[in-house]
């Protein structure tokens, strides 16, 4: 994902570099992970504060990756859409979805999740190689983290009009493992259409009661939010909101 290097000398030390973090240092390129640091404020405060974190980052067999390397992963934060819009180009739909759970299920959910999104895949035919998972944490707090899952599929293979129904299996299947390890249905991306199906394991009858009071009671003709997040049972969930006096 990096740009090209057109400097000789920065292609050097890069390769320099790379030997050094492999060979020297014993990380593993397929095991090893980053984690992007900013720090705001005053320069004495931010540069005690990286220091801080690089003594406790080295306690733990950590090191410093630079400057460099963060300010790449912010920019590729704006690249994701491009991204998405070139692996369609190429047969590979992907997606990514965010939730939010207590430290101590945090390895447990990216660790069954993978799975479930893998065995969801073997499910309709589709080979483990021609998928993607991988997981992000973001948001960092004292009782939990927010983790954000990516995967992808690649339906060169499948027929066009089950590629929808796939990917919404897979996806399904995969907040399903999400809530069984005490993941939300969102962490700040909201619930909508898409993930209201969900409400109903997340809250109780009660809370969409209270929703649909506010609902009537503000919005009588329905025109805001059409039927975003309120949750019908099986036999109303595909209907719209009947807003009644």
């Amino acid at each position: 994902m990096k740009p090209e290097e057109s400097s000789q000398y920065k292609k050097i030390i890069n390769a320099i570099k790379k030997a050094y973090v492999l060979n020297v240092a014993g990380f593993k390129k397929d095991e090893m992970c980053a984690a992007t640091a900013l720090f705001e404020g005053s320069r004495v405060d931010c540069e005690r504060r990286e220091i801080e974190m690089l003594r406790i980052a080295k306690k733990y067999g950590g090191m410093s990756g630079g400057a460099e390397n963060g300010i790449k992963g912010y920019q590729l934060t704006y690249m994701i859409a491009y991204i998405r819009d070139f692996c369609l180009l190429n047969n590979v739909i992907a997606e990514s979805f965010e939730t939010s759970c207590p430290w101590s299920q945090v390895g447990p959910l990216c660790k069954n999740v993978r799975q479930a999104i893998f065995d969801a895949g073997a499910h309709h035919g589709q080979k483990r190689e021609d998928m993607f998972v991988s997981f992000r944490v973001t948001q960092l707090y004292e009782t939990g983290a927010a983790v954000y899952v990516y995967f992808s599929i690649k339906y060169d293979e499948i027929p066009m009009d089950k590629v929808v129904d796939i990917y919404e299996d897979v996806e399904h299947r995969s907040r399903e493992a999400c809530f069984q390890y005490g993941g939300s249905i969102s962490h700040h991306h909201g619930v909508g259409k898409l993930r209201k199906r969900f409400m109903g394991k997340m809250v109780s009858p009660i809370n969409n009661t209270f929703l649909e009071g506010i609902k009537v009671s503000i919005d009588p003709k329905n025109v805001f939010a059409a039927n975003n997040t309120i949750y019908r049972d099986e036999a109303e969930k595909s209907k719209d909101i009947d807003h009644k006096s």
